[in-house]
């Protein structure tokens, strides 16, 4: 349940089984059901003040016992361009502080497993466009996030690891992780063409409306 925006914020709350609240209002949601829709993340973004649709060159990984923060200072960051930086984002953290670290993301990182719905759900708050890898155990693949990554016009890549243990699936997940780099430079989206010639004209010679197309989401199988 979230209460009606004060001063431009949106308040929410976490449920609890000992918490009590009260609305005029209220929508449910069955929760072992994750499909959500475009119109359901745009009513998200749009209520939440510090959310934009601009990538930078920020990559966030989602930390966990795979993604660990050493393995990510000295493994993961150093193959990245020089002038890219890097956010971790504890897997099971939550609320506003969580979407606060995910926003303007240029790339996100995360190891997937079956039932962690709750954990990945927060990636809506990622821009458009942001270009996601989810990595994620060959006999335990889940397609949940592909569904989510959809719905948030994300551009979604699932690279399968195979079983083994955590030194040798992060010792996969960096080669796969190189190779995808080598066919995907890593760079800043520019400004759309036809955005570019209309912010040189003059205001009055601008036309009323401007269309951008939204990306689509990949599936990327190795």
């Amino acid at each position: 349940m979230v209460p009606n925006a004060v001063n431009g914020k949106v308040a929410a709350l976490a449920w609890s089984p000992t918490s009590v609240a009260y609305a005029e209002e209220a929508i449910g949601f069955i929760p072992e059901v994750c499909e959500v829709t475009s119109t359901e993340i745009d009513a998200l973004r749009s209520a939440f003040p510090l959310w934009q649709p601009t990538c930078t060159n920020r990559c966030v990984v989602l930390v966990d016992e795979l993604l660990h923060p050493s393995f990510i200072t000295d493994s993961i960051q150093p193959l990245l361009p020089a002038d890219w930086s890097v956010e971790q984002v504890l897997r099971t953290s939550t609320g506003i502080e969580a979407y606060r670290q995910l926003v303007g993301a240029g790339l996100c990182i995360l190891y997937n497993l079956p039932k962690q719905e709750e954990q990945w759900a927060k990636l809506w708050a990622l821009p458009k466009g942001c270009t996601t890898l989810e990595f994620q155990n060959e006999l335990k693949v889940e397609g949940g996030f592909q569904h989510l990554a959809a719905a948030a016009s994300l551009d979604a890549y699932c690279i399968p690891l195979h079983k083994g243990t955590l030194v040798e699936m992060r010792e996969q997940l960096l080669a796969q992780f190189q190779v995808w780099l080598n066919e995907h430079p890593l760079r800043v989206p520019e400004m759309p063409v036809n955005q570019v010639i209309t912010s040189a004209l003059p205001e009055s010679h601008r036309p009323a409306t401007q269309v951008s197309a939204s990306p689509t989401g990949m599936f990327l199988s190795l």
